[in-house]
């Protein structure tokens, strides 16, 4: 019986040590290991680089738009970098419909210093844009894009790189671009103190080339003896950049909304080649500036709705007419005049828009103010409209009026509505009148009789964030 007991153990035994050696040679399930590490501190989508204290965000945005707009404008002179007022008339080149169709790639770093947060940021856009262009490109002629739209470094206060302009302020809900709202990209070097309570002022050197409209050129002969005037839309009299724009501002951020006060201060310098036998009169054009002051406010209304706001900013502007918002949007592909832009232009009203006339007795400013409001209504969580309304008056000095320089109106009334039917999906419908009256027919020379144009904008945008 004992031998029996001992073979049954012994068989036993084998069997066990069989299985474990078996056992041994199949592959072990590793356990889970959090190869990345959450940045909880800096918002959701943030994770460490492994192997450094770097956090990073990666993102994009898709987007799709089209656009069509309907005027009654016979001839255009459009808003000019050169200030060039030769008219431009509307032909089979000229485009009323555009469409756009753009990925965006956004890297956001963030690391912790002694010294704060140290930022960095890129928004690069790929893509390309059809029947945006008129003028000399041919109609759906597709242009790519190229060139970060976003490229800056925030540390210890400081934010160097493109970025929007510290004069820039408050939510733009229109996606045409109204010439009510300042809104540039540009290069900046600024620094912004915060004082606590969500009080904060900046001081901003910025690319003067991203605001600059030209000084024109319009009577340069009568100011050299025996010279005769010359005719409207004599090119650009402005010399080249010798300082940034120096920009300002003093804002508060609260759980009630924003608001914040402005001011900028831009270069008028004459260039003297520009004029009969390269001369500069002495003493007549000194170096000048230009300056613009606004405000604004944005009110959050909970009350309402979850997310609503209501908003409303004014600039005025003494030869810096850009700051009112006249361009119409930095991308420049569908202010609310139409989608045109001319060869050499930036695109915009049918009127020349300069910051200065070079006259005979010396430099003649161009005057212009804006106003605009904005109205963000959410039904749902899922659907949203908005309406908005802007006025931009811009007033050439007696001598350029003379001269045939048209002041003008523009008022706009427009609103939009969005529905998302997914998460992060948004489909988007814009709507803008604008109504433009000039002291001279638009794209006439001058002087002649007073001339209006009523123009109708849409836009259909498709685009998913991620």
């Amino acid at each position: 019986m004992k031998m029996v007991k001992s073979l049954i153990l012994g068989t036993a035994a084998a069997f066990a040590a069989t299985a474990a050696a078996q056992a041994a040679d199949l592959p072990v399930k590793a356990k889970p290991v959090g190869y990345v590490k959450i940045c909880p501190q800096y918002g959701p989508g943030f994770y460490y680089i492994p192997g450094t204290d770097i956090c990073i965000k990666v993102g994009g945005l898709a987007t799709m738009e089209f656009g069509i707009r309907n005027g009654n404008q016979t001839t255009e002179a459009p808003i000019s970098s050169s200030g060039n007022g030769t008219n431009l008339v509307i032909n089979r080149e000229d485009n009323d419909y555009m469409a756009r169709s753009r990925i965006y790639l956004i890297l956001d770093t963030r690391q912790a210093t002694p010294y704060g947060v140290l930022r960095t940021y890129v928004r690069q856009p790929f893509g390309v844009s059809t029947s945006g262009n008129g003028g000399t490109t041919a109609p759906g002629l597709a242009t790519a894009t190229a060139g970060a739209e976003l490229a800056f470094l925030q540390f210890a206060g400081f934010t160097v790189g493109q970025t929007d302009s510290f004069f820039t302020f408050g939510n733009n809900y229109n996606g045409i671009g109204m010439a009510s709202v300042h809104w540039t990209w540009t290069q900046v070097i600024a620094y912004t103190a915060n004082f606590g309570g969500g009080l904060s002022a900046t001081v901003s050197l910025e690319d003067p080339s991203s605001t600059r409209y030209g000084i024109a050129n319009t009577n340069y002969q009568a100011a050299t003896p025996g010279g005769a005037a010359a005719p409207l839309g004599i090119g650009d009299a402005s010399a080249g950049f010798r300082m940034p724009n120096i920009v300002g501002n003093i804002r508060i951020d609260q759980a009630w909304g924003s608001a914040q006060i402005m001011g900028a201060v831009t270069e008028l310098e004459v260039n003297g080649n520009t004029f009969a036998g390269g001369l500069l009169p002495a003493g007549v054009y000194p170096n000048s500036n230009g300056y613009a002051i606004g405000a604004g406010i944005v009110v959050n209304l909970p009350f309402i709705a979850p997310g609503d706001t209501i908003s409303i900013q004014g600039v005025y502007s003494e030869g810096a007419v850009e700051y009112t918002g006249l361009g119409g949007n930095p991308l420049r592909n569908g202010p609310g005049f139409g989608f045109r832009q001319a060869a050499g232009a930036v695109g915009g009203p049918a009127f020349t828009a300069v910051d200065a006339v070079a006259t005979a007795t010396g430099l003649e400013r161009t005057e212009a103010w804006s106003i605009n409001g904005q109205f963000r209504h959410f039904f749902s969580p899922s659907l949203r409209v908005a309406v908005f309304a802007g006025y931009t008056e811009v007033n050439f000095g007696p001598i350029a009026t003379a001269q045939g320089y048209p002041s003008a109106e523009i008022t706009q009334i427009g609103g939009n509505i969005a529905w998302s039917p997914v998460k992060d999906l948004n489909i988007q419908l814009d709507v803008l009148w604008t109504d433009m009256s000039t002291t001279a027919t638009i794209g006439g020379t001058a002087p002649q009789a007073a001339g209006s144009d009523d123009i109708l904008a849409f836009r259909v945008n498709v685009n998913r964030p991620f």
